[in-house]
């Protein structure tokens, strides 16, 4: 995508000055207004990087900011929380405010007046409840970014060995005293400002209400769980994982926000917690809202680990390749192998295609051969301007990502070819392998194509593909394992596999 800093600071501009949902058309007229040309597809493909655009069926965009500027949820605080005077921020403003702030970057407050934080150790069972909706693995991510962490041991960061865990929360001590809060009561919180995670907050009372009152208010509060769980049944069921759980409640409130959009009765943390339908589940290494007693299907396709990438986009039949295999890899990936092939000095290029196209599927004779001439064109070009001083302290690191990538598609065409249901198979370490591809993908078209990446990088990369070769290896075996129990004909594998299309090649 080409778009330069002008077009993108003009994009954000309108963006941030729209108060209802906009198309692909109203952006192009605001930039000619201000002579400003861009692709169209590029500014489409822009508006579609930005993670705070919600996209409709229509083809319209509308920013999220928009999207909650009239919504309230509250928060039920636990009894030691109002003894001791603190609250827990943790995962307690999901869906509503924006991700990109960690909970102890948003700023609370009360009539104008900003509430103050604190350092407080947490036992490590209290933090796990009010942090659970960031998932397992993004949970322990959350609270060792937290500034009450700098420093820390990363290793001590919910430690089962330990307590304890530090994390800022709010100092609430005056705003208890000042509106004598009790257990039992709530605090409404409205988002100021979603942008800049800025949300007012106020105290509210149940047990001030008059009998009739409260059988109104339950009556309301079982009107809107049926509705949440209705809705948070469809996204699972049409939808499944998606990006991660904030992605699953946002996309719950959307299918209804007009009923949805001012839950003063119950938080989300509680309709989740006494909820007999939902559960949060393991899902490869991170964690997803599934029903209860079933597994959340991670993979419906057989490519599914591919198709699911975030943040890249795909450069589609850059050199006929996703023809060839139905893959549709990242154009740097490709770029990659011809690097690699370069720094090891080899030239032939069938074989640089054997690492991408497995030689056990069928491929069209003529489309491989054009395969074969693009790719040696891209590499004659690569080599005018490659240095090999310049890539040695990537090289190796990429040889070992790629060598990992090529087992993960040959095991994805192991998949493709048992013809078996990948849905009906055993979720978790198919899951586990779409996180590798999500990883991989990461480190070759971001992180080391960045020339200022740094030696602490370059060694925790290096780390990094350690773990990742012992999980492939133990999940791949895990796969195959099951598709030859459930398809005892099934002659491929990936370590003698054998050609069945040489005359085609």
């Amino acid at each position: 995508m080409e778009i330069d800093e002008q077009v993108i600071f003009a994009i954000l501009k309108f963006i941030h000055s729209q108060k209802s949902s906009f198309s692909l058309k109203d952006v192009i007229s605001y930039l000619k207004k201000f002579k400003i040309n861009a692709n169209p597809k590029d500014i489409e493909m822009f508006l579609e990087s930005i993670t705070y655009l919600v996209t409709f069926e229509d083809n319209t965009y509308c920013s999220k900011e928009i999207v909650f500027e009239d919504v309230c949820f509250s928060i039920f605080p636990t009894q030691k929380e109002i003894n001791e005077g603190y609250l827990i921020i943790g995962h307690r403003t999901l869906p509503f405010t924006n991700p990109t702030y960690l909970p102890s970057e948003l700023t609370f407050s009360v009539n104008k007046k900003n509430i103050p934080k604190t350092i407080k150790s947490i036992p490590n069972i209290e933090l796990h409840k009010h942090y659970a909706l960031f998932g397992e693995d993004k949970m322990q991510q959350v609270i060792e970014m937290d500034a009450a962490n700098d420093g820390e041991n990363s290793e001590n960061i919910l430690d089962p060995d330990l307590y304890s865990t530090k994390v800022t929360v709010l100092d609430m001590k005056s705003f208890y005293k000042k509106y004598n809060f009790k257990y039992g009561d709530r605090i409404i919180c409205y988002t100021q400002d979603w942008l800049s995670g800025k949300i007012n907050i106020a105290p509210y009372s149940f047990i001030k209400e008059s009998s009739s009152s409260i059988s109104e208010i339950t009556q309301l509060k079982k009107i809107w769980i049926n509705l949440f769980e209705k809705n948070l049944a469809t996204i699972i069921k049409d939808f499944g994982a998606l990006e991660d759980i904030n992605e699953q409640l946002f996309n719950a409130f959307m299918l209804d926000l007009k009923h949805l959009k001012n839950s003063f009765y119950i938080s989300i943390e509680e309709a989740l917690e006494q909820s007999s339908t939902f559960e949060i589940q393991p899902f490869g290494i991170e964690s997803r809202i599934g029903f209860k007693g079933q597994h959340l299907i991670g993979i419906r396709n057989w490519d599914d680990p591919f198709v699911l990438v975030p943040l890249l986009r795909v450069d589609i039949e850059t050199y006929g390749i996703s023809k060839c295999i139905m893959l549709n890899l990242d154009k740097n990936i490709i770029i990659a192998y011809l690097k690699d092939a370069i720094f090891n000095n080899e030239s032939d290029i069938k074989n640089i295609a054997k690492k991408i196209i497995p030689d056990f599927i069928s491929v069209d004779k003529q489309d491989y051969e054009n395969v074969l001439v693009q790719l040696k064109s891209e590499i004659t070009t690569l080599k005018t301007k490659y240095n090999k001083f310049k890539d040695y302290p990537v090289a190796n690191i990429r040889h070992g990502v790629l060598e990992l990538f090529t087992k993960i598609i040959y095991l994805v065409h192991e998949i493709r070819l048992s013809t078996i249901d990948p849905a009906t198979m055993q979720q978790q370490p198919l899951v586990i392998i779409m996180n590798l591809v999500d990883h991989i993908s990461r480190i070759l078209c971001i992180y080391l194509v960045n020339p200022f990446v740094s030696d602490d990088e370059l060694v925790s990369m290096e780390n990094s593909l350690e773990g990742m070769k012992m999980s492939y290896e133990e999940n791949s075996v895990i796969i195959m394992n099951e598709l030859k129990a459930r398809r005892n004909n099934l002659t491929l594998s990936f370590g003698n596999a054998k050609n069945k299309n040489e005359s085609k090649k």
